[in-house]
């Protein structure tokens, strides 16, 4: 979040057209260095892969993939497609199948899956 001080307002509490720039551009940049962050994430570049200790002491470090693999599963629940159940040939035992389906609010069960 971005403050200023209220005195370089406008006398109806607006920003001035160049401090509105300044504000503008102040919030991009801030916004591209976070999305670089997490794009560092997802790609599994973490920060502590590149710490370094004294010599003599451990350094363990331990990176992990959930930021790729929560991105992973929040999109294809968002735009993936639901679950379907269909055969070429519909016999009579199939449609009984859908029919129990239907009633058992399969597609919900399914979404949450």
């Amino acid at each position: 979040m971005i403050t200023i001080d209220r005195t370089l307002l406008l006398e109806d509490g607006t920003p001035p057209p160049d401090l509105l720039l300044a504000l503008l551009n102040e919030q991009r940049r801030l916004r591209e260095t976070r999305l670089n962050v997490l794009k560092r994430y997802y790609d599994g570049d973490h920060a502590i892969l590149s710490r370094v200790r004294l010599s003599g002491l451990p350094n363990n470090r331990l990176a992990h993939a959930m930021p790729r693999y929560i991105t992973a599963i929040a999109a294809g629940y968002l735009v993936g497609s639901p679950v379907q159940y269909t055969l070429k040939e519909r016999p009579a035992a199939f449609e009984q199948l859908i029919s129990v389906l239907r009633r058992c609010d399969t597609q919900s069960i399914d979404a949450e899956l």
